[in-house]
């Protein structure tokens, strides 16, 4: 039934034809494409490389290399563009790179190669392959890479081994605490391609694992509590870094080395940073960098928790995590679910030092102020260097 097959792509493609030129805006190229522009497109593609193709329905190719000819990939028409105007080009593209790297990673495992420490599968953007593995520790970051390592050791000398470099690995640090968007510099996702050393791919993974830890104010099995101090010292210098928060006792700036090592992004830091912050500002303080309470300069009672959050529906019925404190028993959101400018920290358990927020007097009160300045008797600036 090979013809019915064949059939049943031209009615896909005829189908996916129409599509496009039913797409609003302006389509520049051609929208039908013969088998010499085809064999153009992997010339120029993959120059002196030799290739068959054969035909498989309108603007789509079934290809492979003469040496590798069980990776087979497809030459098909693609359309892009239209953002930010809705304006579009027709071209031809081929997907060679992943059908190279998907067809040796299924040949590994088929022959023993273990990579159970990645979550392998298919990209919902794309029909490409990617491997991504979510740790909390450097033993899993660890057996990750090496696994990931033997693999690579596996293709040497096997054609077309260059294609690995352009497949798709991710480590992604995943702590109990919100972290799912990078901080300005942070390095959240770790890559490890063929001519990655172990060592740097590891050095990567670390960094994300002490910058979380480090921000949090929150010890970590993996390092001792001064290699974390001394990696903080250098990731948030107040006094030299871009954008650091001045912080003013009136006409009078504070030296930003006495705040030196506290997770600061965007002027928010965690509860644990509010903790040694006030450790700094010789504040009375009890308990922990995840759990502690005390007086402000306003005299009211805080307390604050890392378990201090519940959850929220949105009007898309879409639910979030609201995290809060307490000002004299009256639980105070750090979470603005409403607001249109919601970003990550806008969940977490985080306060921007110079924005207000309302918060409760009493049962029938409420009042807007800025609550850092509140707790601390100070106020805080962005740096303009």
């Amino acid at each position: 039934m090979k013809w019915l097959k064949r059939i049943r792509h031209m009615l896909a493609a005829g189908i996916g034809l129409a599509a496009l030129l039913l797409l609003p805006g302006c389509n520049e190229g051609p929208w039908l494409f013969t088998s010499e522009q085809a064999r153009e497109h992997l010339e120029n593609r993959y120059p002196g490389e030799k290739i068959e193709m054969k035909a498989q329905g309108l603007n789509t190719w079934l290809c492979w290399f003469e040496d590798l000819p069980e990776a087979t990939f497809h030459v098909e028409m693609v359309t892009r563009g239209g953002d930010p105007v809705p304006y579009y080009r027709n071209g031809l593209g081929s997907n060679a790179p992943n059908a190279v790297w998907t067809y040796y990673l299924d040949t590994y495992r088929k022959e023993g190669g273990s990579l159970d420490a990645w979550e392998i599968g298919k990209a919902k953007w794309a029909d490409e392959t990617y491997m991504s593995k979510e740790y909390t520790s450097m033993a899993q970051a660890r057996k990750a890479a090496e696994q990931l390592q033997a693999f690579y050791d596996w293709t040497e000398g096997r054609p077309h081994r260059e294609f690995l470099a352009k497949g798709r690995y991710y480590y992604l640090f995943s702590g109990a605490l919100p972290w799912q968007t990078s901080l300005s510099d942070k390095i959240d996702v770790c890559t490890q391609g063929p001519e990655d050393s172990l060592d740097d791919v590891l050095d990567q993974c670390a960094g994300a694992l002490m910058e979380y830890y480090a921000f949090y104010n929150l010890p970590c099995g993996d390092f001792t509590a001064e290699e974390l101090a001394e990696f903080a010292r250098e990731r948030w210098d107040w006094t030299t870094m871009s954008g650091c928060p001045e912080v003013w006792d009136g006409e009078y700036r504070l030296p930003g080395d006495l705040f030196a090592g506290i997770g600061a992004d965007h002027l928010h830091i965690s509860y644990g940073g509010l903790y040694e912050m006030l450790l700094r500002l010789d504040m009375p303080v009890e308990g922990t960098p995840e759990h502690f309470w005390f007086t402000g300069m306003d005299g009211a009672e805080y307390e604050f928790s890392y378990d201090f959050h519940r959850e929220a529906h949105s009007k898309e019925d879409e639910t979030h995590i609201i995290w809060y404190f307490l000002r004299n028993g009256y639980m105070v959101d750090t979470s603005h679910e409403s607001a249109w400018y919601l970003s990550w920290w806008d969940y977490g358990p985080l306060l921007r030092l110079d924005m207000g927020q309302h918060y409760q007097l009493d049962e029938n009160h409420f009042r807007w102020d800025t609550i850092p300045e509140l707790i601390t008797g100070l106020s805080f600036r962005k740096s303009m260097s």
